[in-house]
């Protein structure tokens, strides 16, 4: 773990934070297009879910490197774990050789004492996960050195974060006190075609699709936090009762690497489809506020989010 990508990480959670948090409050009798599908009206709840991800990820990766700051002691293991808890997975060890020796020596002698009877079976899967957890034989605890590192693909991704949010917040401050996230129009309303508006008619949601595009490059790839240290748990085995207790399976038959790529995949497109479908309402609108002045401007910018693509 490096500090420019704690640092980096951090300030992108920021960047992130900025542009997801609407500049003016939405005044309900100026809305319209309140008629689109519930799922692309939930935008301004995915906005905040896109602050508390980023935060926690944030969050995690600066404590992980802080941790390698740290001298080692008995309670690196521990503290270890708790900043990536997917080493439960990927480095299965002794659940005793993670507490501190006096802990531990507790832990090892009270809880599995060979002359206490055994009411599990050999059979059993909980028998054998205690004996996994608890065997002197079984493989040394996690060291506690994370894997995060800041790659090509996250450099990309942090990237396009903080282009997006200067790309919004520049769209907050020529729109002023017209710029909500729900569509609205204000008393003062007016056809804006400066700054970013004169390359293309949207480029609010140009931002946003950076942000999104920057937010998976750094967070669902190799080396970040959420890739490392938390959807491996997804890989660890998952119990289906009825079909045996000798059976086990990942979750949703899926590997963290496939669900990622799930989860990338229906972002974007949401994100997407919430962009087509405001802009396609947004020009309806403004084509009855401003008429031919309208016209002109659709005629000199053609394009909603990106010239010559779309």
């Amino acid at each position: 773990m490096s500090l420019p990508r704690a640092l980096l990480t951090s300030l992108s959670a920021l960047s992130n934070g900025a542009a997801c948090t609407p500049p003016n409050p939405t005044r309900p009798k100026e809305r319209y297009h309140t008629d689109e599908m519930w799922v692309l009206q939930i935008a301004p709840w995915v906005f905040k879910w896109h602050q508390i991800i980023a935060y926690t990820c944030a969050l995690f990766e600066v404590l992980s490197f802080l941790l390698t700051l740290l001298p080692a002691s008995p309670l690196s293991p521990a503290l270890g774990v708790l900043t990536c808890p997917a080493t439960l997975v990927t480095h299965p060890a002794p659940l005793s050789s993670y507490l501190p020796f006096s802990l531990s020596s507790l832990f090892s002698t009270s809880l599995i004492s060979p002359t206490t009877p055994s009411t599990l079976t050999s059979a059993s899967p909980t028998a054998t996960s205690l004996q996994t957890l608890a065997s002197p034989t079984a493989p040394s605890p996690w060291t506690g050195a994370t894997p995060l590192r800041a790659t090509p693909i996250y450099l990309l991704g942090a990237l396009s974060v903080l282009l997006g949010t200067y790309i919004r917040l520049d769209c907050f401050s020529t729109l002023g006190e017209m710029f909500t996230f729900d569509l609205t129009v204000h008393p003062k309303h007016r056809l804006v075609t400066e700054r970013f508006y004169s390359f293309v008619r949207h480029p609010a949601y140009t931002g946003s699709l950076m942000l999104v595009f920057g937010l998976a490059l750094s967070h669902l790839t190799r080396g970040s936090w959420l890739s490392e240290c938390a959807f491996p748990l997804l890989d660890a085995p998952f119990p289906f009762p009825l079909l045996g207790p000798a059976h086990a399976y990942p979750l949703l038959g899926l590997s963290s690497h496939k669900i990622r790529l799930v989860v990338w995949a229906l972002w974007w497109a949401w994100t997407l489809c919430v962009g087509v479908s405001r802009a396609e309402a947004e020009d309806r609108q403004m084509r009855k506020l401003f008429g031919a002045e309208w016209e002109g401007y659709r005629r000199r910018v053609a394009w909603w989010f990106m010239p010559g693509v779309l």
